[in-house]
């Protein structure tokens, strides 16, 4: 089933019907036909109506609209935002509505877990693969503690997994943004930023009035590792948890957890006393959100080598000391 795609003059508002049969509507610039016919994309002569998938989407390839990446990440998605809803993970996605409505309103945590997907509850959940499976003291089958959602190459061939590329993959950073339009635009907008790979990272808050970063923030060459360069900190922890999955995941979340929960918790302590700063003075209310961002910054930084060290002396040489 294809989407059928309406669109009126003006603002060019468009609606769409999909698998479920409810109408999405959605905008689309006036030019948004433009691009995809200067590019030979579309024709406006084969009498064929527009469809901004196939014209905006490679037919072929990882990143097709089609492809399995895509698929899967999208099974999961809206499988996690409307559960109410019988989800097919083998559909081609041109079976799915262009947006849906979610059961729940969404928060920012929600955001950040969703990012952090290794696609749980789906048949594509590597660590969920039975080559994992191994007999314990009394011959009973169980996960092994290298089961990973993150195998590299080399351990999917030996184990003849198949490659499923989760929501989080290998990346250099990811971000979750976080706009209150009733807050001065300086304390109002945040992003939350996690360097390296998002499951076995942290997201910390940095304001739209931040002027200054840490320079350990700043600072990344590749190919040598630097222990005054946050990305990298970053990098060797994710590694490592990797290394002993299901313990060293543990370890990491006995971090992750409560330093998150409290910056969230001291969130709405930290807005109030930025606005009232800067209504009296911008200059006091960039200094103190600056601090804020950077304290931040530095701490997540110090808590994942600390990390870092744990890792490196408990699980050393295959054992848990």
């Amino acid at each position: 089933m294809r989407f059928a795609v309406l669109v009126s003059c003006g603002n060019r508002e468009a609606a769409s019907r999909g698998l479920s049969g409810q109408l999405s509507y959605f905008m689309a610039s006036k030019n948004y036909q433009d691009v995809a016919i200067q590019h030979g994309w579309y024709k406006p002569g084969s009498r064929r109506p527009f469809n901004w998938r196939e014209a905006y989407s490679p037919r072929s390839g990882y990143w097709s609209m089609y492809s399995d990446w895509i698929r899967q990440r999208l099974h999961y998605l809206f499988k996690t935002l409307d559960p109410s809803k019988e989800w097919d993970p083998n559909a081609d996605v041109s079976f799915y509505p262009f947006s849906i409505k979610p059961k729940k309103k969404i928060s920012v945590q929600d955001v950040m877990t969703m990012q952090r997907s290794t696609l749980e509850g789906t048949p594509f959940n590597m660590e969920d693969n039975p080559a994992w499976l191994v007999p314990d003291v009394n011959g009973k089958l169980v996960k092994s503690e290298l089961a990973t959602p993150f195998p590299d190459n080399s351990m999917r061939d030996l184990l003849n997994i198949p490659y499923h590329r989760p929501i989080s993959a290998k990346t250099s950073y990811s971000f979750v943004s976080q706009s209150r339009s009733w807050l001065p635009a300086p304390v109002g907008g945040i992003l939350w930023f996690s360097m390296g790979h998002p499951h076995m990272g942290v997201y910390v808050p940095v304001y739209a009035g931040t002027t200054i970063i840490p320079k350990e923030w700043q600072n990344f060459k590749i190919g040598r590792f630097d222990q005054s360069s946050a990305r990298w900190v970053f990098y060797l922890a994710a590694d490592l948890v990797n290394r002993r999955y299901q313990l060293a995941f543990r370890d990491m979340e006995q971090v992750r957890v409560p330093f998150e929960r409290e910056l969230f918790e001291k969130q709405a302590e930290i807005e109030k006393k930025a606005v009232k700063l800067w209504s009296s003075s911008p200059e006091l209310g960039t200094a103190y959100l600056n601090e804020i961002s950077n304290n931040g910054m530095k701490d997540a930084m110090e808590k994942w080598w600390d990390l870092c060290t744990l890792l490196i002396s408990k699980y050393m040489w295959g054992r848990v000391w």
